[in-house]
């Protein structure tokens, strides 16, 4: 409609600031994680909370460009396999959260398609089935080691915390899937369902009527 047009692009047809400025955002980060991950470990956890805080704040109301979605996929991908061989750098232990946390934001852009969004999924499902990919860690002194061990034990019980709310996640797109086969009757069918229907009734009323002339 007129109006979700202009909502997105405006009278002039360009897209709102708001959108503009928000995409500007995007692609700079995805240069710095691209640029910045060359190097081994490279990337680090501050690279994927800085992609989910940009995508998460896009405005609600516009949707991502076919050739930013190419891009952000491409990107993940990349996120995905230095994950899987611990070609990253985690000094803060948040990497993993913040990974999942990545895949949770992007899996409910609808600008990906349903394999690119299955093959997130799967990815999050590797992530909390599978051991965490070992980086590098400094040695801590005693506060530290500490301090660590109380980090640790939050982290789990977040993890934990996670793979519930993925699991409600999960059953909730499988009752998704599920509805969208369900089919609404068609035109016919609504029309002959009232007929049928009083047909079967003046079957019905006429029954009587011939018991008794049969009994006579």
């Amino acid at each position: 409609s007129s109006r979700a047009i202009s909502a997105q692009f405006g009278p002039s047809g360009e897209r709102p600031l708001a959108f503009r400025v928000a995409a500007m955002y995007i692609n700079t980060v995805l240069s710095d994680i691209q640029r910045e991950s060359v190097p081994r470990k490279g990337l680090n956890s501050e690279h994927l909370y800085k992609l989910n805080e940009a995508i998460f704040n896009l405005p609600e109301d516009d949707r991502i460009t076919a050739a930013m979605s190419k891009r952000l996929f491409k990107t993940v991908t990349k996120i995905h396999d230095s994950y899987n061989n611990g070609n990253y750098s985690d000094a803060d232990n948040n990497f993993f959260y913040d990974y999942v946390a990545l895949l949770g934001t992007l899996q409910n852009q609808p600008c990906f398609s349903l394999e690119e969004n299955e093959m997130m999924h799967s990815w999050m499902r590797e992530a909390f089935s599978g051991p965490q990919p070992a980086a590098a860690q400094p040695q801590p002194n005693k506060a530290e080691a500490a301090k660590l061990k109380k980090v640790t034990q939050e982290n789990q019980k977040l993890k934990d915390n996670l793979e519930k709310e993925l699991a409600r996640i999960s059953q909730i797109a499988t009752a998704l899937q599920i509805i969208k086969t369900w089919k609404a009757p068609s035109a016919e069918t609504a029309k002959a369902a009232p007929k049928a229907k009083a047909k079967a009734k003046g079957k019905a009323s006429r029954r009587p009527k011939k018991e008794k002339e049969a009994t006579e």
